[in-house]
């Protein structure tokens, strides 16, 4: 069954269409929640629940998600690999959860990359496994 983006951006939880989470993403290497940074890139670096970003997981068929500000616009990677909000009108990126351990999962990006923790917490999409990426000093999230 193929979906309309506006049923898509116009997404209801009362729909039957989706199922949906919502989450905090924490950081296992770092202990950190998720936020959104000055800079609207999304970095690790929030000690506190509090502050975390809360977020909705659209869930797809395979571990697929659609990965979304809960009640705003969905999540993309820039060229760079970077976590940001997608402000185009485009179908909304597609994501993938690998499962890692109990309650752990690490987040496949639309460009083939893991998101790892980059420099001053920054979330980007550079990584080829779920494990250290010993060559840039970026370590999967």
């Amino acid at each position: 069954m193929s979906r309309n983006i506006n049923d898509i951006y116009n997404y209801d939880s009362n729909s039957q269409s989706y199922d949906l989470l919502v989450v905090q993403i924490k950081s296992d290497l770092n202990n950190n929640y998720v936020q959104i940074g000055w800079n609207n890139f999304f970095y690790a670096t929030a000690s506190s629940y509090l502050d975390g970003k809360i977020l909705s997981f659209i869930l797809l068929p395979n571990n697929q998600i659609y990965i979304r500000i809960h009640g705003g616009r969905f999540l993309t990677v820039d060229n760079y690999g970077n976590l940001i909000i997608d402000v185009s009108d485009n179908v909304p990126s597609i994501f993938k959860l690998d499962k890692i351990d109990n309650m752990k999962y690490s987040i496949l990006a639309p460009n083939g990359k893991y998101i790892g923790i980059g420099d001053y917490g920054r979330l980007i999409a550079n990584q080829d496994d779920k494990a250290e990426d010993t060559d840039t000093g970026n370590q999967t999230l």
